[in-house]
């Protein structure tokens, strides 16, 4: 529990300071922010071992690459998710699942993906 809730807050820092970065991330008000790093958890944890289990294969053959795909995939589906939430394309989400990751891995520490 004391993971999910500093992986959250983790999230909403994440979330605002790629809204800040990137001009194709953005938020109507801080409670899409909220919403969205909310959809973010629990896309990350139900949908996204899933994911990356069924795309085995092809993350091997891409030496690793292919799960910035899937992670790029999981942002716009929780922006997608979210009201007030938007975002442009698959490129701005994947440098937003670089900064997610980035600033949880700063925050929470190591991770145990």
């Amino acid at each position: 529990m004391k993971k999910l809730i500093s992986t959250f807050i983790a999230d909403c820092v994440a979330l605002f300071i790629a809204d800040g970065l990137f001009s194709q991330v953005s938020f109507a008000n801080n409670t899409a922010i909220v919403a969205a790093a909310f959809a973010l958890a629990v896309l990350n944890m139900f949908v996204k071992p899933v994911l990356k289990f069924i795309s085995l294969p092809v993350t091997f053959l891409t030496f690793g690459l292919f799960s910035l795909i899937i992670n790029g995939a999981v942002i716009m589906w929780a922006f997608n998710l979210t009201d007030g939430a938007g975002i442009t394309g698959m490129g701005p989400a994947i440098l937003t699942s670089i900064v997610v990751s980035i600033v949880t891995s700063v925050i929470c520490g190591k991770d145990d993906d």
